[in-house]
């Protein structure tokens, strides 16, 4: 079964803040009947700088959103003291990967300065995610 089928099997309201992206034009157009209903039947919530993520710690509601906003706000509002989230957060993303990434002019007079933090830090082993290209 699928993450966004437990979605709609939880019998739970969800809510979902709209940016305007790319991802939300592919769910409104998806031939999907599981995205279709996670589309049409979702609540619109304002955007707030930290996502509003009281009523999914009570059990009363999903919230869909990028995980590079929920899971600070987990961290910090609904976690352990020794860090482990009270709330879940699927691991994997459910539409697109949004990978952060940067760009620069070729000529930029940063991009080495740049490339020599980001040696420094791959070297240490704390950007294993991370991938030049």
């Amino acid at each position: 079964m699928s993450r966004l089928q437990k979605v709609i099997d939880s019998n739970l309201p969800w809510g979902m803040v709209l940016y305007g992206e790319e991802e939300e034009e592919m769910m409104a157009n998806s031939q999907d009947p599981i995205i279709q209903t996670i589309w049409n039947e979702k609540i619109e919530e304002e955007y707030s700088p930290v996502p509003q993520i009281k009523p999914v710690y009570e059990g009363k509601k999903v919230f869909i959103d990028w995980k590079s906003g929920l899971e600070p706000a987990i961290f910090v509002r609904y976690s352990t003291p020794s860090g482990d989230p009270l709330i879940h957060v699927a691991s994997n993303p459910v539409f697109m990967p949004n990978y952060p990434g940067w760009a620069f002019y070729k000529f930029n007079p940063y991009r080495e300065r740049f490339n020599q933090v980001l040696r420094r830090i791959l070297e240490a082993g704390l950007g294993k995610t991370m991938q030049r290209r």
